[in-house]
């Protein structure tokens, strides 16, 4: 049984993309508190890689951070009867212009656990094929596509291109990848 028991929720903003909620629940010293977070619809990922052992990325402009972050192609699980399988097949399409084969799925893990209820699908993607050329999502996305070599993945997390962030979550999938014996 949790030390921390939770008791009512309940919402006090409710937006497009995201809700957030109160929740009262009572600390390990019996004094009541309020946790804040975020309810959201859960997301999927893909991490594709090439023939030529390049993984495909995005670089992609982040308006809370006001900055360019480095990721992997990724979408919200938010149509009806759309798995996480497709929503990695059509964001990796429509961010990159790449269709990937033998999908793998990882573990799903929670999307910042201290302050949203929202999961991470993710899948690694083999033999990456470019198919579209001038491919930039829609319009609430600024995007370019970024190939790094798999043995690059690393240095290019410590030496990102100044100013754009890199999405430390990236190195975690290459490392599932290494585990699974997909990539050395």
């Amino acid at each position: 049984m949790p030390l921390l028991q939770t008791k009512k929720k309940e919402i006090i903003f409710k937006g497009k993309f995201i809700d957030l909620w109160g929740t009262e629940f009572m600390d390990k010293n019996g004094n009541s508190q309020i946790w804040e977070w975020i309810a959201r619809k859960s997301a999927a990922l893909v991490f594709p890689i090439t023939a030529n052992r390049e993984v495909v990325l995005v670089k992609n402009f982040r308006v809370p951070l006001e900055k360019y972050v480095i990721e992997t192609p990724a979408g919200l699980i938010d149509k009806p009867g759309e798995s996480p399988l497709d929503v990695v097949k059509r964001e990796l399409l429509e961010e990159t212009g790449y269709q990937g084969h033998n999908f793998i799925a990882v573990p799903p893990w929670p999307y910042r656990s201290g302050s949203s209820n929202g999961m991470i699908y993710a899948f690694i993607a083999t033999d990456a094929v470019k198919i579209l050329d001038n491919v930039t999502g829609d319009a609430t996305e600024d995007i370019t596509v970024v190939t790094v070599p798999l043995i690059e993945l690393v240095d290019v997390y410590f030496n990102p291109p100044p100013g754009v962030l890199f999405q430390a979550e990236i190195l975690a999938i290459y490392m599932m990848a290494q585990r699974l014996g997909i990539v050395e």
